[in-house]
Parts: structure tokens; C-alpha cells; sequence
């Protein structure tokens, strides 16, 4: 019984953990693309040398 315990934990640990790695990922996604946004003003000001 103990056996057949620690194949579920195992699983279910990598389960979370690929779901963590999923989450971040999309959480990534949503935020980078704000801040590249955000940074367009300031690049385009460093190009005509203001």
C-alpha cells in the first residue's frame, strides 16, 4: 500500500509542478507584452536623441 502512496504523490507533484510551469508561462505572456508597450515612448525619444 505504502508503494502504490508514493506513485500518487509523485504524480501528483509533477502535476503541479507542470502546472505551475503552465500558469507562469501565461502569466508571462499577459504581462511582458504591457510592458514592452509602456516601453515604446521611451525608445523612440533614445532614437531622436531627446
Amino acid at each position: 500500500m505504502q508503494d502504490g502512496s508514493a506513485f500518487v504523490m509523485l504524480a501528483l507533484g509533477r502535476l503541479l509542478l507542470g502546472g505551475l510551469y503552465v500558469a507562469g508561462g501565461i502569466h508571462h505572456f499577459f504581462v511582458i507584452v504591457p510592458l514592452t508597450e509602456a516601453s515604446k515612448p521611451a525608445a523612440f525619444l533614445l532614437q531622436n536623441g531627446c
